[in-house]
């Protein structure tokens, strides 16, 4: 994938600014990401998806939890599925600290880093 619009969905603004650094184009010669919004927790998150127009996204990168207050550890998960459900050919990367699968079309570690996660926007 040369071009991509992305959104993040990450509670760690630590993490979203990794990624939005690593998205830049001094960092991607020959390609052009352009981060188009992120959520920092499920109600946002929910909005964020709900706000989008098809289309509009074709990377999603969601972190498996979104919020300590979480009691089933199943934010991820939830935004994957919407994810999936409003946008048909959307790529959605899971990149959590977490093992568990969750449904995105693929998974990344976040102990793995930027470095590959991008590889797996470029090769989506």
């Amino acid at each position: 994938m040369n071009e991509a619009n992305i959104i993040i969905f990450d509670d760690s603004p630590k993490i979203t600014e990794g990624i939005e650094n690593n998205f830049r184009p001094e960092h991607n010669d020959g390609y052009s990401f352009k981060i188009i919004g992120s959520a920092t927790d499920l109600d946002s998150a929910i909005e964020l998806v709900d706000s989008s127009e098809n289309g509009e996204v074709d990377v999603a990168i969601v972190d498996g939890n979104l919020s300590a207050r979480s009691t089933d550890n199943k934010d991820g998960e939830r935004i994957v599925g919407l994810l999936q459900d409003k946008f048909a050919d959307i790529v959605t990367i899971g990149f959590s600290d977490s093992p568990r699968d969750f449904g995105a079309s693929v998974m990344t570690h976040k102990v793995d880093g930027f470095k590959q996660l991008v590889d797996q926007v470029k090769n989506a």
